[in-house]
């Protein structure tokens, strides 16, 4: 589509969809949470889900269970995210308060500190097992804790020629995650390895 002209904005998924509806964006890759879609009149295309980790650095010695984790520091995105919110609800439920350490929202970033050891983090398990970095992280499982998000490509209802570079933009988003499928769970014998190490593929 020669014709196309793309014009990028990043931004959060509440001021995406609000520029959606305001008529100043025609599509956005946003995240939801699971078995949510973007309000109406927006259309809604749920590309994939992406199960979230609670990682720590490999020096970490905090456990699993969520009174360790209540007494752990904490790097998470600013207040606003859907995730954060989820999280810290599982842990007050489970009578603890996460104490928060870091606000940083960029998961490179927010990666960079769990690995030196500033504190535990909440990160997506495609992102932990595509990552380059050679510093290992360890995955922690806590009792009762399942948290998924959902990326989704929201647009409007009314593209016209637009809607077919639309839908080859949701194929190729498509193809990326089905290349890192993480939607299984990790085995205990996968924790403390490295964030790059691949699950070793069987001979053909």
């Amino acid at each position: 589509y020669p014709k196309v002209r793309l014009r990028l904005s990043s931004e959060l998924t509440g001021e995406l969809i609000h520029r959606l509806l305001a008529g100043e964006l025609d599509v956005a890759a946003v995240l939801l949470p699971e078995g949510k879609t973007a309000p109406p009149p927006l259309l809604t295309n749920i590309i994939a889900s992406d199960r979230m980790e609670i990682v720590q650095g490999a020096a970490g010695n905090v456990d699993g269970a969520w009174k360790s984790l209540g007494r752990a520091p904490w790097v998470l995105n600013p207040p606003g995210c859907f995730l954060r919110a989820s999280l810290i609800d599982r842990m007050e439920r489970a009578g603890f308060t996460p104490m928060i350490a870091a606000e940083i929202h960029n998961m490179h970033m927010q990666l960079a500190f769990v690995q030196s050891g500033y504190g535990v983090g909440l990160l997506p398990a495609r992102f932990i097992a595509r990552n380059h970095s050679i510093d290992p992280v360890k995955v922690l499982h806590p009792p009762s804790f399942e948290l998924h998000r959902s990326v989704a490509i929201v647009r409007v209802a009314q593209l016209g020629a637009l809607g077919k570079a639309v839908e080859l933009l949701a194929h190729g988003f498509r193809q990326l995650f089905e290349a890192a499928d993480t939607t299984k769970p990790m085995t205990r014998h996968q924790r403390g390895v490295p964030a790059n190490r691949r699950a070793a593929r069987r001979p053909k």
